[in-house]
């Protein structure tokens, strides 16, 4: 669906610009529209693309992190919020429903250096050693991790 949108996007691009700089256009007003819809075609390519740029490194991030990606996801949806920091959120569809992939990271051996300190039907939490991590997965078959530092609550003074 998406290449072809991308598809979509560059054909129009590609007419927008011939209708935009072709000197037959005599009508200033259209010229200008179609140079607007070459601009705003490029942009939706450049937005397109830089998902992916950013999408790129998540499953890398997930096993640097000691998650091993399930064999059920299908592809990332959405942007990756904070790929790049110290509290990362990746959202997956995936081949079956969230909520029972959520049995694959209850064994140990998928989440290294994790401890499962809740577990309910739709929500795993792990704790590490600096940080939180949350795995929630739901029956639209879309499955979310989500790392964040670890709150530490400092014993009251008196």
């Amino acid at each position: 669906m998406l290449a072809f949108l991308l598809a979509c996007a560059a054909a129009l691009a590609i007419f927008c610009f011939y209708l935009g700089w072709h000197p037959s256009m005599a009508d200033d007003a259209s010229r200008y529209r179609a140079k607007g819809g070459f601009y705003l075609s490029l942009g939706f390519i450049a937005l397109v693309l830089m998902f992916f740029a950013l999408q790129r490194g998540a499953d890398d991030r997930l096993q640097s992190s000691g998650i091993t990606p399930h064999p059920g996801i299908v592809a990332p949806m959405g942007l990756v919020a904070g790929q790049h920091t110290d509290d990362p959120v990746w959202v997956y569809e995936t081949a079956m429903a969230g909520e029972e992939m959520l049995d694959f990271y209850r064994n140990s051996a998928n989440v290294q250096g994790w401890e499962l300190v809740k577990d309910e039907p739709r929500l795993l939490e792990f704790v590490g050693a600096e940080s939180r991590l949350v795995i929630s997965g739901n029956s639209r078959r879309v499955l979310m991790f989500s790392i964040s530092p670890r709150v530490r609550i400092a014993p009251a003074r008196h």
